[in-house]
């Protein structure tokens, strides 16, 4: 036998099914909230009149009234907005109802509000590159972004009439950004002719010149051992310039012009100790 409708004031109790085939279950007195499967494979919750939950067949849930969405292979919640304009927001509270944090959602992107963001395990992973983190202000500003960490090691090489001792010719960087540090150390086992001395294959190369200037050069010091200097007491510094992975090196002196080293300075047991600092283009 079927019933069109049902009205009780207290509870309805049976040993079997209900089947409201489709039909609405009022839950309020005035008739505006109630829960409906009038859509096959989903329920619907309304209240006030609008629906504000739907959970579909394959466990797709939307809180807010929009349609579920639906991608293959996920499971997913969809929260939507109260009006076009407005954002999604998620409270995370304690027993005493003190939020704790918040997960909200504009137009303009995604905000956590409250306490420390802790990564317990894994990593934060960016999905493409040239991704990065905007630091010291409060929109996406290219001049603020990191978008970019790298450190490893890498092989440099010279001349061809430079030897090294065998295995010393590796050395060791970190990126962070467009700026590159590195350090190694010269270990020579053998020299010969006039060439200029220099050492190649840095991990990226020197940034160029902005238009009217030199400033794309770099400097460091030198600490060396066994070379002999065209100027006594000269103190030899390294070089990179304008889009090169060379380094050359140059003795200064007082008032005397830079001097660009050359391999009759060094001998088959000089050594030297590079700490450098330069930026690259990207």
């Amino acid at each position: 036998m079927a019933l069109s409708k049902i009205t009780t004031a207290g509870t309805l109790t049976t040993s079997g099914n209900i089947d409201v085939q489709g039909n609405e279950i009022i839950l309020d007195a005035d008739n505006d909230t109630s829960i409906t499967a009038d859509t096959d494979d989903q329920v619907d919750i309304k209240v006030g009149n609008v629906d504000k939950v739907k959970i579909t067949g394959n466990g797709d849930i939307s809180l807010g009234g929009n349609t579920p969405n639906t991608y293959s292979g996920y499971t997913t919640i969809t929260v939507g907005g109260s009006a076009s304009t407005a954002g999604t927001s998620i409270d995370f509270e304690d027993s005493s109802a003190n939020r704790d944090f918040q997960v909200y959602a504009r137009s303009e992107g995604l905000y956590l509000s409250g306490n420390d963001v802790i990564v317990e395990t894994g990593d934060i992973v960016f999905a493409a590159a040239g991704k990065g983190i905007c630091l010291g202000v409060t929109s996406n500003t290219d001049a603020n972004t990191l978008d970019d960490y790298e450190e490893g090691t890498f092989t440099f090489g010279s001349n061809a009439n430079i030897g090294f001792v065998s295995n010393s010719n590796v050395g060791k960087y970190t990126k962070i950004g467009r700026m590159v540090h590195l350090q190694y150390h010269i270990d020579i086992s053998s020299v010969s002719s006039t060439n200029h001395f220099y050492m190649s294959g840095m991990p990226f190369p020197q940034d160029a010149n902005d238009t009217n200037t030199l400033n794309g050069n770099s400097v460091s010091a030198v600490m060396f051992y066994n070379f002999d200097g065209y100027y006594a007491g000269a103190q030899v510094a390294a070089n990179m310039e304008n889009q090169s992975t060379n380094m050359y090196f140059y003795e200064c002196y007082d008032a005397v012009n830079w001097l660009i080293v050359s391999n009759t300075r060094a001998t088959s047991s000089t050594e030297m100790i590079i700490s450098h600092t330069y930026f690259t283009s990207t």
